[in-house]
């Protein structure tokens, strides 16, 4: 199974062999200096950078700028005191704009790579369990690095540039992870082997495909190819221009069946010629068997206050402690920020009531993999490559929310309206049988707003969230339309047929940036509630009741944010939301009266969404929360978990009766993490999420 490396901990490199001495500087991109490799905050060596929102540092021309797609490695090199060249793998400096000609450093200077050396300066800090990094220019060390966006209309951020020490906050903090051997250029690894300087035109299988036994009838997969090759003295990711051939000249292309077995000699070529053999084995075939999932091993359970907190593995050895690169599959791990994302792992109660739960690896794996309550699981095949969300229905089936980018991504928000067909569909969910069979899938443009304004890139600066009652299943995500800007969209089906529900929904309910959702369906007045995390229209926590009949909403703003309108940093956290006895419960994160430079705190709003208008505030902690949620346990009871980040990460919890009043106060769960993003899901006797932690999948549960 491929592992996508999604991690925000620190692994630090093994000490690197020391390189041969007869090296020429001139013949290499960079030779460094021997004298500080094991010294420093950072051992010299090849990292990834990343920043808060899980991008990386990438090139882009000279411009270096945060990515969460390429990942690109840097070299440290340490020079002494904590000061240090950082190279990209063409030898290239990192540095600010004006260091080439000799100039100090300057506020919103950008980063470059740069054939002029420039120096850092490296600081730590304690983030709760691992250690994050602020980069200070040698020249003036009271600029740091820091990520920002294009514009205030932009949903992620699309920057680096210099900013001065007094402002900096978490996005002027970095976590650094050794880099994968496969992204650390090959000519790196010919030069510690003493081989010769690279010229263009070399060709470097870095891995071959990772599937080498099939039975007749299995498809041929190519999944782990990796093959790069010197151009204009930079190396280039070809593997998509591989071709695949067997008995000289039968090419065999991606999901072609194999039709005899037997074992079989691959031949690589690239531009028609041979670059590499490997040999795969293709059995008769036998009885399928349903895959299963190794035993869910029991670590302990433990009394928490009135509650009982049971931990389980369900994948990973909780007792290997050594660091790895290939620890995280899975990025589940809150982080402070108030901008949501869409999380890898959908949890849901299933058929039975049960707690299960589907997994994406990333858009180049065409499935969804589904593991069961009963410890089987199943592989839903994706109608597209972005994935949004998964849950079941009480009749057994299964209901896949993914999607798909038309044309290139807009980093930079300008109208492409004209430029693609935006009749396309890009959004779509797919039903499936228990046993993963295909129903029906149903596409969609995007609804809300004019043509402009439909879906180009969806689960863009958000979330993307799922509910199914009255015989309809609603998803509300967050997309970037062909007009550049970003928004939340609301699209259905009827369970049933698969029909298109709710399709002449116009502009109601619009929220825009929306950079968090929640959905509920709100039975004493049979209507749908949205809930989102807005910076401009509105600028506020806001609650949408949307009736079925007339498709109008009614507006229940929660807290206003201070700030200009689009700013994207509005000091809040969306929490979660629920029905009570005499209308809906809402917890979130903020500063008091929605300021924006104060710590958030958890408060509480109850309120009957049929009003409209400004609801009531109480609040419950004094203190800075991350990832709050909420989730009713029956009888009047309203579990409310967060986690709080000082020296370690501590998470806690409280219950609160059907008015927002505190039945238990703040208890200590221990150094456990929540699950990002995601709800956690109730059974009919205890609370369950997922946290990957080190490599190690859990599955905790907590009983009242």
């Amino acid at each position: 199974m491929k592992k996508r490396v999604m991690s925000i901990i620190l692994v630090l490199a093994t000490v690197l062999t020391l390189l041969p001495m007869s090296a020429v500087a001139d013949s290499w991109p960079f030779v460094p200096s021997e004298e500080k490799l094991t010294d420093g905050k950072i051992k010299s060596g090849w990292y990834l950078i990343y920043s808060h929102d899980m991008g990386t540092f990438r090139i882009d021309g000279s411009l270096v700028l945060p990515s969460r797609r390429a990942r690109n490695p840097f070299y440290f090199e340490h020079l002494g005191d904590d000061k240090y060249y950082i190279y990209d793998s063409n030898g290239n400096y990192l540095a600010f704009e004006g260091n080439y000609m000799g100039k100090k450093p300057a506020e919103y200077a950008n980063i470059v790579a740069s054939k002029t050396a420039c120096k850092w300066v490296v600081y730590t800090y304690n983030a709760g369990g691992y250690i994050e990094y602020k980069l200070a220019p040698l020249a003036d060390r009271g600029f740091d690095i820091t990520t920002g966006v294009e514009s205030c209309t932009a949903t992620k951020d699309s920057k680096l540039y210099l900013t001065k020490t007094s402002n900096i906050h978490f996005r002027s903090r970095f976590t650094v992870v050794s880099a994968p051997d496969e992204l650390i250029p090959q000519w790196w690894h010919e030069y510690k082997n003493g081989g010769e300087a690279p010229t263009d035109g070399e060709v470097y299988i870095v891995s071959l495909p990772i599937r080498t036994e099939y039975e007749v009838g299995d498809k041929f997969d190519t999944h782990g190819i990796f093959v790069k090759v010197r151009l204009d003295k930079e190396e280039t990711d070809v593997s998509s221009k591989i071709t695949f051939y067997t008995s000289g000249t039968v090419q065999l292309t991606v999901n072609r069946s194999f039709t005899s077995s037997g074992t079989k000699v691959i031949e690589l070529r690239y531009e028609d010629k041979k670059i590499g053999e490997y040999t795969i084995v293709v059995a008769e075939a036998g009885a399928k068997t349903t895959p299963t999932p190794a035993p869910i091993v029991p670590i302990s359970s433990k009394k928490v206050g009135k509650a009982t907190l049971s931990t389980y593995v369900v994948w990973g050895d909780p007792k290997d402690k050594e660091k790895s690169d290939a620890d995280d599959i899975f990025s589940t791990r809150p982080a402070p920020g108030n901008i949501g994302a869409v999380s890898p792992i959908s949890q849901f109660l299933d058929a039975e009531g049960k707690f299960a739960y589907a997994y994406d690896l990333d858009e180049e794996d065409d499935n969804i993999y589904v593991l069961k309550s009963d410890g089987t699981s199943i592989v839903l095949q994706k109608a597209a490559p972005k994935f949004g969300a998964l849950t079941q229905d009480a009749d057994g089936y299964y209901y896949a929310v993914t999607g798909k980018t038309n044309g290139a991504v807009n980093s930079i928000n300008a109208d492409v309206s004209g430029k693609y067909d935006k009749n396309v569909n890009t959004v779509f969910i797919s039903k499936y049988t228990s046993e993963g069979d295909l129903v029906r899938t149903t596409g969609f443009v995007g609804n809300l707003g004019n043509a402009s304004a439909r879906t180009q890139n969806p689960f863009i600066g958000g979330n993307c969230v799922v509910a199914i009652n009255n015989g309809v299943l609603v998803c509300s995500y967050a997309r970037q339309m062909y007009n550049g800007h970003q928004g939340k969209d609301v699209i259905a089906v009827t369970t049933g047929n698969m029909k298109k529900a709710y399709d002449k929904l116009s502009s109601d309910p619009w929220v825009s940036h929306s950079f968090d959702q929640r959905v509920i369906w709100y039975s004493k007045t049979k209507s749908w509630l949205f809930v989102d995390l807005g910076d401009a229209k509105p600028r506020s926590f806001v609650a949408d009741l949307l009736n079925i009949k007339n498709l109008k909403a009614t507006s229940n703003t929660i807290l206003t944010f201070k700030g200009k309108s689009g700013d994207n940093y509005t000091n809040s956290q969306l929490g979660g939301v629920s029905e009570t006895s005499s209308g809906v419960m809402f917890v979130g994160a903020a500063a008091k009266k929605g300021a924006q430079n104060t710590k958030q705190q958890l408060f509480v709003s109850v309120f009957n969404p049929t009003k409209g208008g400004n609801t009531k505030v109480t609040w419950l902690t004094d203190n800075e929360v991350v990832e709050p949620q909420l989730v009713s346990i029956g009888d009047g009871r309203f579990v409310v978990l967060w986690e709080e980040h000082g020296k370690t990460v501590k998470t806690y919890y409280m219950i609160l009766d059907d008015n927002g009043k505190k039945l238990i106060d703040k208890t200590l769960l221990g150094n456990i993490r929540l699950h990002d993003n995601e709800d956690p899901v109730v059974t009919e006797n205890a609370i369950h999420w997922l946290s990957e932690e080190d490599g190690v999948l859990i599955h905790y549960e907590l009983q009242f």
